[in-house]
């Protein structure tokens, strides 16, 4: 969810983020563990501090976020890909973490503790039931954005396509001859795209269109023979 990019950006603020969450799910699962209540006190506001850590990170990341530029060529194109999915997995986490915070206080702590006795946040699957949901819920979209990154990143093939069709926009936008590409339909009509260079060279009067169809009629004419 925090990938770097390609330019050399350091991975230590990454390490940092994904230590504090860990060491904070760490913290939730020692809850059982604790012999008092002062040390469960204690090791739950550890847990939920370096929880908070996220957010900081997910703020610099989106002020990060806008001096990426969308880009046109493919490794431009792969940056700003890895960037949108990136801060979407980074606000997934925030949010769905969140979400599960506040089930733990209110069917594990607050629920218990203050209301009725035939409620549901009493009820001893209710944390489970909660949470479960939750974390299914993420997955699934956990999994979305990973698939997606994948095609628009990873895919060799999909990559490969992308290199061709640069490659191709290339030569079709900056060649200096002027590019037709005619097809016929089954009625006999021909329709006819000129590359941007013809608009050029006809402003510059370079060419006209009549020595154009002139050319394209003699080339057709050619092939017939």
């Amino acid at each position: 969810a925090d990938a770097p990019d390609r330019r050399g950006y350091k991975l230590l603020p990454a390490y940092i983020c994904a230590a504090t969450q860990g060491i904070s799910t760490l913290g939730g699962l020692m809850f059982p563990l604790c012999p008092n209540i002062v040390l469960w006190i204690a090791t739950l506001s550890v847990s939920f501090l370096l929880y908070l850590y996220i957010f900081f990170r997910l703020r610099y990341k989106q002020a990060r976020f806008q001096n990426v530029p969308t880009g046109r060529r493919l490794d431009q194109l792969e940056i700003y890909h890895r960037s949108v999915i990136s801060l979407r997995l980074l606000v997934t986490c925030a949010t769905g973490w969140s979400f599960l915070v506040i089930m733990y206080f209110t069917f594990s702590i607050l629920g218990p503790l203050f209301a009725p006795e035939d409620s549901f946040f009493r009820h001893p699957a209710a944390p489970m039931i909660s949470e479960a949901f939750v974390d299914v819920v993420l997955k699934v979209v956990y999994m979305t954005y990973i698939v997606e990154m994948h095609e628009k990143v990873f895919d060799e093939g999909v990559r490969a396509k992308r290199r061709l069709e640069e490659l191709r926009q290339m030569m079709w936008d900056n060649s200096s001859d002027v590019l037709a590409i005619s097809v016929e339909s089954l009625s006999g009509m021909v329709t006819t795209m000129v590359s941007p260079t013809f608009v050029k060279m006809l402003r510059q009067g370079k060419v006209t269109t009549e020595s154009l169809k002139q050319e394209m009629e003699q080339e057709t004419g050619d092939r017939g023979m």
